[in-house]
């Protein structure tokens, strides 16, 4: 139970505010700790050194770069010996898909299927791209053409995706 005071003046206040402050983080008594005295000394055995230190026995996470490097030179001076032939992956990139889509398109630019506008043409326009892309490069996620396009969601795409396939009968 707490006990309500009243006070006459600020002074009363500030000087009881104090006194407990003083109260509770000041005691006079301090405890004390007691020590007890160490019986047993502590010996240690040696151990046998490892050949190499912990760190270097498990694969560890802080050099994976180091091992993408080596692997990437190894690959480089195989390619360089003849010993393997690099395949060229002729992808189009999301801007250049997107450029032959808008050429059917006639006064829509790249910046209107990038931008919020809403207007129906351009939203034919965004979709028609958004279809293509997917078409073109199903290694791109959802979330990576959305975003590509202006920052939108991933189910943005997906209805896009759905409604140019309906409208041409793909599926």
């Amino acid at each position: 139970m707490i006990a309500v005071r009243e006070f006459s003046t600020g002074t009363e206040c500030i000087a009881s505010a104090a006194a407990v402050r003083a109260k509770f983080f000041n005691p006079k008594i301090r405890p004390v700790i007691k020590t007890k005295p160490v019986e047993k000394v502590l010996t240690f055995i040696p151990v046998k050194k490892a050949e190499k230190p912990g760190w270097m026995l498990a694969p560890t996470m802080f050099d994976e770069h180091v091992v993408a490097y080596r692997t990437a030179m190894k690959i480089r001076e195989m390619v360089e010996a003849g010993e393997i032939e690099m395949v060229s992956t002729d992808r189009k990139t999301v801007q250049q898909i997107v450029v032959e889509v808008l050429q059917g398109f006639p006064n829509i630019s790249l910046a209107d299927v990038k931008s919020s506008r809403r207007s129906y043409p351009v939203v034919i326009a965004r979709q028609t791209a958004m279809y293509e892309v997917r078409q073109q490069r199903p290694d791109l996620s959802f979330p990576m053409i959305g975003r590509w396009f202006g920052g939108r969601d991933h189910t943005t795409v997906l209805h896009a995706v759905r409604k140019i396939e309906a409208m041409r009968g793909a599926k």
